[in-house]
Protein backbone atom coordinates (compact mmCIF):
# COMPACT_ATOMS: atom_id res chain seq x y z
CA UNK A 1 0.00 0.00 0.00
CA UNK A 2 0.99 3.74 -0.82
CA UNK A 3 1.87 6.25 1.96
CA UNK A 4 -0.46 9.06 1.73
CA UNK A 5 1.67 12.02 1.38
CA UNK A 6 -0.56 14.65 1.43
CA UNK A 7 -3.94 16.33 -0.16
CA UNK A 8 -5.52 17.66 -3.08
CA UNK A 9 -9.00 19.43 -3.45
CA UNK A 10 -10.57 23.08 -4.51
CA UNK A 11 -8.77 25.62 -3.28
CA UNK A 12 -10.04 27.95 -1.27
CA UNK A 13 -12.50 30.86 -2.34
CA UNK A 14 -11.10 29.50 -6.03
CA UNK A 15 -12.02 27.16 -8.99
CA UNK A 16 -8.58 26.29 -8.54
CA UNK A 17 -7.36 22.76 -7.74
CA UNK A 18 -4.62 22.73 -4.80
CA UNK A 19 -2.06 19.69 -3.96
CA UNK A 20 -0.68 19.79 -0.94
CA UNK A 21 1.93 17.64 -0.16
CA UNK A 22 3.14 17.41 3.42
CA UNK A 23 5.09 14.28 3.35
CA UNK A 24 9.29 15.58 3.04
CA UNK A 25 9.43 18.81 2.14
CA UNK A 26 6.57 20.25 1.88
CA UNK A 27 4.94 21.65 -1.15
CA UNK A 28 1.78 23.33 -2.46
CA UNK A 29 0.59 23.16 -6.32
CA UNK A 30 -2.08 24.71 -8.17
CA UNK A 31 -3.71 23.87 -11.49
CA UNK A 32 -5.29 27.38 -12.57
CA UNK A 33 -9.33 27.27 -12.65
CA UNK A 34 -9.09 27.69 -16.72
CA UNK A 35 -7.44 24.13 -16.39
CA UNK A 36 -9.14 22.36 -13.55
CA UNK A 37 -12.14 21.61 -15.74
CA UNK A 38 -10.06 19.64 -18.08
CA UNK A 39 -7.41 17.86 -15.33
CA UNK A 40 -10.49 16.34 -13.86
CA UNK A 41 -11.84 15.21 -17.48
CA UNK A 42 -8.22 12.90 -17.91
CA UNK A 43 -6.42 15.93 -19.81
CA UNK A 44 -2.32 17.19 -18.86
CA UNK A 45 -1.61 20.72 -17.09
CA UNK A 46 0.91 22.49 -16.44
CA UNK A 47 1.21 23.12 -11.82
CA UNK A 48 2.24 26.54 -10.83
CA UNK A 49 3.68 27.38 -7.38
CA UNK A 50 1.83 30.05 -5.14
CA UNK A 51 3.69 33.17 -6.61
CA UNK A 52 2.34 31.46 -10.73
CA UNK A 53 5.59 30.06 -11.57
CA UNK A 54 5.49 26.91 -13.55
CA UNK A 55 6.74 23.85 -10.99
CA UNK A 56 5.57 21.11 -11.81
CA UNK A 57 3.07 18.78 -14.63
CA UNK A 58 -0.30 16.33 -13.93
CA UNK A 59 -1.21 13.85 -16.37
CA UNK A 60 -3.84 11.16 -16.37
CA UNK A 61 -2.20 7.52 -15.74
CA UNK A 62 -3.10 5.41 -18.70
CA UNK A 63 -5.55 3.45 -17.41
CA UNK A 64 -7.47 7.33 -16.85
CA UNK A 65 -7.90 6.51 -13.67
CA UNK A 66 -5.34 8.11 -11.16
CA UNK A 67 -3.51 11.48 -11.73
CA UNK A 68 0.33 11.55 -11.31
CA UNK A 69 2.10 14.26 -10.61
CA UNK A 70 5.74 15.28 -10.71
CA UNK A 71 8.14 18.11 -10.34
CA UNK A 72 10.08 19.99 -12.68
CA UNK A 73 13.56 19.84 -11.04
CA UNK A 74 16.31 20.15 -13.21
CA UNK A 75 14.80 20.93 -16.10
CA UNK A 76 15.81 24.50 -16.75
CA UNK A 77 13.93 26.96 -18.42
CA UNK A 78 10.14 26.13 -19.04
CA UNK A 79 8.06 28.41 -21.23
CA UNK A 80 4.76 29.23 -19.39
CA UNK A 81 2.47 26.56 -20.02
CA UNK A 82 4.08 24.79 -21.90
CA UNK A 83 2.87 20.48 -20.81
CA UNK A 84 5.36 18.27 -19.92
CA UNK A 85 4.60 14.10 -19.88
CA UNK A 86 4.72 12.87 -16.35
CA UNK A 87 7.15 9.83 -16.93
CA UNK A 88 7.81 9.20 -12.99
CA UNK A 89 4.97 9.96 -10.73
CA UNK A 90 6.39 11.61 -7.93
CA UNK A 91 2.35 11.27 -6.46
CA UNK A 92 -0.88 10.21 -7.79
CA UNK A 93 -4.65 10.73 -6.82
CA UNK A 94 -7.56 9.21 -7.87
CA UNK A 95 -9.49 11.54 -10.76
CA UNK A 96 -12.86 10.46 -10.16
CA UNK A 97 -12.62 10.92 -6.74
CA UNK A 98 -10.90 14.48 -6.62
CA UNK A 99 -13.32 15.56 -9.47
CA UNK A 100 -16.85 14.47 -7.32
CA UNK A 101 -14.95 16.45 -4.14
CA UNK A 102 -14.47 19.54 -6.34
CA UNK A 103 -17.88 19.83 -8.30
CA UNK A 104 -19.55 18.87 -4.63
CA UNK A 105 -16.90 21.87 -3.22
CA UNK A 106 -16.18 19.41 -0.38
CA UNK A 107 -12.80 17.51 0.52
CA UNK A 108 -9.74 16.94 0.26
CA UNK A 109 -8.87 13.56 -0.96
CA UNK A 110 -5.50 12.10 0.12
CA UNK A 111 -2.55 11.93 -2.28
CA UNK A 112 -0.41 8.77 -2.45
CA UNK A 113 2.93 8.71 -3.31
CA UNK A 114 4.00 7.92 -6.51
CA UNK A 115 7.22 5.37 -7.70
CA UNK A 116 7.66 2.15 -8.55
Amino acid sequence: MRAVVGTAGRADNSDEIEIRITAGTPRRYRVLAEDASRVLGGYSAVLYSEEGEPIGDIATSASGQMLLGASRAGLGFVPDGEVFPVEVAAWMFSRDHLRAHYYQHDGPVEVLGGGA
